[in-house]
């Protein structure tokens, strides 16, 4: 934990940018035969109970749900990206001369 460079049988990378939403940033994390106490686990929608037992979340829906904000985001980026595209082309070939 002094030096910052990751245990043996942990990998961990850099998912890179991702289109207007830079200031996110994503990774991810690989443990290969590497204990994790259970009060260092994220068990966010899915449990591992004191005796080791894997307890699956109520519904796939829950950790899904907040994907469709990103994806509703991304509809919304193209629409403005592609009316900027469009301006930029109606206005050089109102001014563009042939010849």
């Amino acid at each position: 934990t002094e030096t910052g460079r990751l245990m043996p049988g942990i990998r961990a990378g850099h998912c890179g940018p991702k289109m207007g939403r830079n200031g996110l940033d994503n990774g991810w994390i690989q443990f290969n035969d590497v204990f994790v106490p259970r009060e260092n686990m994220l068990m966010r929608w899915s449990t591992v109970t004191p005796e080791g037992r894997y307890v699956r979340g109520e519904t796939k829906k829950i950790a899904y749900a907040p994907l469709i904000d990103e994806r509703l985001l991304s509809l919304s980026l193209c629409e403005l990206y592609s009316s900027f595209a469009s301006t930029i082309g109606i206005r050089y070939t109102a001014l563009r001369q042939q010849g």
